[in-house]
């Protein structure tokens, strides 16, 4: 019974530390969801096109905030002769303000990113299993950007494309 107790106090202390410590100015709580123009303006659904060494595609991407508005979630859909490419990631901002990301896919590719941004363009320089890439995204206006890449292979050779993409609803919830 003794022992008993003692596990119950202990399940109610572990519960109720968070609470406490915020109540004192210890531990914080999480932080409010991101404000980023970027990250706002991105959120939505958008489709267009691609073209590069693998020959053009259709694309589709959708892009939300998530994880209490702390992460810009993407996911996005490529069609082409070569077949189908399907892609998702998730993107924050660091201590500093600059972009960090992971991002995964149909490849098997599990990369993690970095960059920074100047005005309409942002820069990503992405590391993986298929190599280094660098994702410059240009924001046209409120719904039109293009994105150039430069994929450097684990043997050295480098694809370059480019992509096209066009607004279909200002959310992901079809606002």
């Amino acid at each position: 019974m003794q022992k008993m107790s003692l596990v119950v106090l202990a399940v109610i202390l572990c519960l109720a530390f968070p609470v406490i410590a915020q109540e004192d100015g210890g531990m914080p709580g999480p932080p409010p969801p991101l404000d980023d123009p970027w990250m706002n303006w991105l959120v939505g659904e958008w489709t267009g096109t691609s073209e590069g060494a693998m020959g053009k595609s259709e694309d589709w991407m959708s892009c939300n905030m998530g994880f209490g508005g702390q992460y810009l979630m993407m996911e996005y859909k490529s069609k082409s002769a070569a077949g189908e490419y399907t892609g998702g990631g998730a993107f924050t901002l660091d201590e500093k303000g600059n972009m960090v990301g992971v991002w995964i896919d149909s490849m098997r590719d599990m990369a993690k990113g970095h960059g920074t941004r100047d005005g309409n363009v942002e820069t990503i320089v992405w590391e993986g299993k298929m190599g280094k890439y660098t994702r410059i995204t240009e924001k046209i206006d409120e719904d039109h950007f293009v994105v150039t890449g430069k994929m450097e292979a684990p043997d050295g050779t480098v694809m370059e494309g480019k992509s096209e993409m066009r607004r279909v609803k200002k959310d992901a919830a079809g606002e």
